[in-house]
């Protein structure tokens, strides 16, 4: 990564924050004035799940202009892949809760309830496409340009799970769980780089898989309110899908094929690395 691309993704990294965390602020200083349930404060979440993809578009188009603004959401409409992936990305997250729901029956626990309520109903299918512009499309290639797949997927996961922090703060989350919640999201963040690199850079797949990740810490296995054996349950299915992912694939990649993943090279707009992408076509 050159100190350009470098001191961009520092901008967008820190930018992000700003905007999440300035959004999420008032709910956790004063949450009898602004609810998480409210109006404003649906409001404000919304703001909070779209900061990595505005600060994306935003930065994007300061620096590489309109050139650069077609290849970052030309990665959303990026579709043709093994039908595989799309089963993979849809069906994977519900299936591992699902797992973690009906694993203390084993043991003569009691399962929880699935489709728990959730207080904002629209975030687990918008908040993907707010966020995955930016983690995957303009963050996770430019760390890849640093780092071997592997590295990226780990650096970008603890960017990730620290972004989300704030709603831990929120009255009624449950501050405990925040530790298998930040293993989850790095092993979520190495699932995720694995169905990026392997589909060539498609943005629209990574969505689909957010948001069944979503659908099962929001619906089936409420990440902040969950029962402890569950989210543990839950985080080491993930954590084993993350290691079998390694174990199987090059590091350097996370590809199956061994090639190089289509990734844009960060070198203040240069463009494409055409050597990537030739070995990559080869």
């Amino acid at each position: 990564m050159t100190a350009r691309g470098r001191r961009q993704l520092i901008i967008f990294v820190f930018g992000t924050f700003a905007i999440s965390w300035g959004a999420e602020l008032p709910m956790i200083l004063a949450p009898r004035v602004i609810p998480i349930t409210s109006l404003r404060g649906l409001e404000l979440l919304f703001v909070a799940s779209i900061s990595p993809s505005l600060m994306a578009i935003v930065l994007t188009g300061v620096h590489d202009r309109a050139a650069g603004l077609r290849r970052l959401f030309a990665q959303v409409i990026r579709w043709r892949a093994r039908p595989v992936y799309y089963v993979v990305a849809v069906a994977l997250p519900t299936g591992l809760s699902l797992l973690a729901q009906a694993a203390p029956g084993l043991w003569g626990g009691t399962s929880p309830a699935l489709f728990m309520p959730s207080p904002n109903p629209w975030a687990p299918t918008v908040s993907p496409a707010g966020e995955e512009l930016g983690w995957r499309g303009y963050a996770l290639p430019r760390l890849q340009s640093a780092f071997q797949a592997l590295g990226a997927s780990l650096v970008l996961g603890a960017i990730w799970a620290l972004w989300h922090a704030p709603q831990w703060l929120i009255p009624g989350a449950r501050i405990t769980l925040f530790p298998l919640f930040f293993v989850r999201i790095l092993a979520e963040s190495v699932f995720l780089t694995w169905l990026f690199n392997n589909t060539g850079r498609s943005l629209l797949i990574a969505i689909l898989a957010h948001i069944g990740m979503n659908l099962s810490v929001v619906r089936l296995v409420p990440f902040q309110q969950g029962d402890l054996s569950v989210q543990a349950i839950y985080m080491l299915l993930f954590c084993a899908v993350a290691a079998l992912i390694v174990w199987r694939t090059n590091r350097a990649t996370l590809s199956i094929d061994r090639r190089p993943p289509l990734s844009l090279v960060v070198d203040g707009g240069a463009g494409t690395d055409h050597a990537a992408r030739d070995a990559y076509s080869a």
